[in-house]
């Protein structure tokens, strides 16, 4: 479970995501398009093109972490 108060900021991309993409493409799209680093305390949501499919990304003690819904 996500604790959305673990996060210093949560950011939404507004854009329609490809939903095969993992962490190498999520963490690409948020220092390339987002131009935000990945390593910090946020959580980045993505959304499909249908929006029936949710991933999140977020930096752990340990490394990144997605979660699909």
């Amino acid at each position: 479970m996500i604790h959305l108060s673990g996060f210093d900021k949560i950011f939404l991309y507004g854009q329609p995501c490809d939903m095969r993409k993992g962490f190498n493409g999520l963490s690409g799209i948020i220092q390339n398009q987002m131009q935000l680093p990945p390593l910090n305390k946020y959580l980045f949501v993505f959304l499909s093109k249908d929006r029936n499919k949710l991933k999140m990304l977020h930096w752990d003690k340990d490394g990144l972490v997605l979660n699909k819904r």
